[in-house]
């Protein structure tokens, strides 16, 4: 992965950057209220807010965020048991934050120029992706417009930007998709 820094990533550079026993350490504090809520959260059918807000302030969300935006960078086992250990208070609590994580981590994978779109400008979120496909690509000049309706995940659409029912232009590097097809990569609010 390129390790280029921008000037608008510079002032999100944390100042400690936690080992992977610290943050399982952070998740094991969690186990005892996320078990007192697991029933509610089953309920609910979506994290509580006091439980999202619990996850962010331990950090647990920036596992896989890239540290010149504010990140920690780890490494997938760090993931798995932080994961394993939030599992121990509320399993469906420890299936979201694991599938957001792991969205972290795809997005920590795209060309710089992409995470220059989205890192700065939301150095704090919790990422989620659908992959259900909906809608039509159409060429332009520089890219890509996606138009359609496209389902998104629930937390997503409560706590973050859903790309549903929007224009989504997708432009600037090519990669290939699994057809063998070039297309371009990067969604930008259109």
């Amino acid at each position: 992965m390129a390790q280029t820094r921008s000037a608008s990533a510079a002032a999100v550079l944390p100042s400690h950057i936690p080992t992977r026993e610290e943050l399982v350490r952070e998740a094991r504090k969690l186990v005892p209220v996320l078990r007192e809520r697991a029933q509610a959260t089953d309920e609910l059918r979506t994290l509580p807010d006091k439980t999202v807000a619990d996850l962010k302030a331990a950090g647990i969300h920036k596992i896989f965020t890239p540290r010149r935006y504010g990140g920690f960078e780890m490494d997938w086992g760090a993931h798995v048991d932080v994961s394993r250990e939030l599992g121990r208070g509320c399993g469906s609590t420890s299936w979201v934050a694991s599938v957001v994580m792991s969205h972290t981590w795809m997005l920590g994978r795209f060309p710089v120029r992409a995470q220059e779109e989205f890192w700065p400008g939301h150095p704090d979120a919790i990422i989620a992706t659908a992959f259900a496909g909906g809608g039509k690509m159409e060429p332009v000049d520089g890219g890509f417009v996606l138009n359609g309706q496209r389902r998104g995940p629930r937390e997503l659409r409560r706590r973050g930007r859903p790309l549903q029912h929007q224009r989504a232009r997708l432009r600037g590097f090519r990669h290939q998709v699994p057809d063998g097809a070039s297309a371009a990569g990067g969604l930008r609010d259109r």
